[in-house]
């Protein structure tokens, strides 16, 4: 999503047809103006390159808890989805078993 400005990601976790899924949302500052890529489909407004707001990493100690976790199951979903073996590395980051 683009906004202009700074947003923390948001995450819900939803239910269809018995299958659970995880709706991540990540905000970024619009940049210049791009062609929408053909697997993706713009429910409102056009598609721009992604310019990250600069300080929107900042959390406090509660607020890392809460993305941490967030991660987790984002990146936990993206190995069940792809089955890249390399996303592991990332799943064991934010489980916190280190």
């Amino acid at each position: 999503m683009f906004n202009k400005k700074p947003l923390k990601p948001y995450y819900e976790l939803a239910t269809f047809d018995g299958k659970i899924f995880l709706i991540s949302v990540y905000f970024y500052k619009p940049g210049k103006e791009l062609s929408l890529p053909e697997n993706a489909v713009a429910i409102k407004g056009k598609y721009f390159e992604q310019i990250e707001h600069k300080g929107s990493s900042t959390y406090t100690k509660k607020e890392r808890a809460i993305r941490d976790n967030q991660m987790f199951l984002d990146m936990l979903f993206k190995y069940v989805r792809h089955g890249d073996k390399k996303v592991l590395a990332s799943v064991e980051k934010y489980s916190k078993l280190r």
